[in-house]
């Protein structure tokens, strides 16, 4: 098998790496030639140095992945990949985008004949393939086609789910962000709490430490939470703002209350 891969950012290398040690043939290109220059020792890997090379030098029909941080360069991308992919080629799009703009992205390519799997990445930071999920959106047999790539991304087959059509997976991530969100914002106010009661001079970090052994409260979230706390760093486990989940919840008149009060939060935080 061979996949494309465009954005060699954090998680698009991690993303080759995985994908090249189980027997997947890749190309890669990034606009920062640095990136692509430390993958060029791992087997199975190959640089492109431009769109068009990567483009041709891929067997047809060709598989693309395209992960790339949202914002206004994977748009542009996106569009060239319109303009550059051919009938029979399968684009699964791993950038950040909110699901509701991909219903002109989905149209476009099932008028060219050109397969379109949208895929919502969380990576819970557990080290190789262990902490990363995917939600995925599409075809049921587009998915099948590349059920090898899934696999070979996720350690366990239960990491990895066919949610719906093409915008159910970024759809299903969102609302995954809101809720990790939701539980690291009540993590963090508990920790504050157990601070304030001055006489009993708790040792916060030693509780959320027994907490992450025993008891309801136990969650990656708090994981990570405790983790960072020890080793003085930043307690945001959620970089993007799920902000498409609350609309949503707004739009079909679902009680988020609980999921829009944190999203307050971390932009009063900001």
């Amino acid at each position: 098998m061979q996949v494309s891969v465009i954005g060699l950012h954090g998680i698009g290398t991690r993303i080759s790496e995985l994908l090249c040690r189980s027997d997947i043939h890749v190309l890669g290109v990034d606009a920062d030639s640095e990136r692509v220059q430390a993958l060029t020792s791992e087997p199975g890997f190959e640089a492109a140095t431009t769109l068009d090379a990567l483009l041709n030098a891929q067997t047809l029909p060709r598989i693309v992945l395209l992960t790339m941080p949202t914002g206004s360069a994977a748009q542009r991308m996106l569009g060239e990949l319109k303009r550059k992919l051919t009938k029979g080629d399968l684009l699964l799009n791993f950038a950040e985008m909110p699901s509701e703009s991909m219903a002109e992205d989905v149209e476009f390519f099932r008028r060219q004949e050109i397969g379109y799997i949208d895929v919502g990445l969380v990576d819970s930071r557990g080290g190789a393939k262990d902490g990363i999920s995917l939600m995925i959106g599409g075809d049921g047999a587009l998915v099948a086609r590349v059920e090898r790539v899934f696999n070979a991304l996720c350690a366990d087959p239960n990491q990895w789910l066919h949610c719906g059509p093409a915008g159910a997976g970024h759809f299903a991530k969102s609302v995954q962000d809101a809720v990790a969100l939701a539980m690291s914002t009540a993590i963090t106010e508990g920790a504050a709490l157990l601070s304030s009661k001055r006489e009993f001079d708790l040792d916060a970090d030693a509780i959320l430490e027994c907490w992450r052994h025993a008891g309801l409260a136990q969650s990656r979230a708090l994981d990570l939470i405790a983790t960072a706390r020890r080793k003085h760093q930043s307690e945001a486990i959620i970089a993007s703002l799920p902000t498409e989940a609350i609309t949503q919840g707004v739009e079909n008149r679902v009680d988020v209350s609980t999921l829009s009060a944190a999203l307050n939060a971390r932009f009063r935080a900001r």
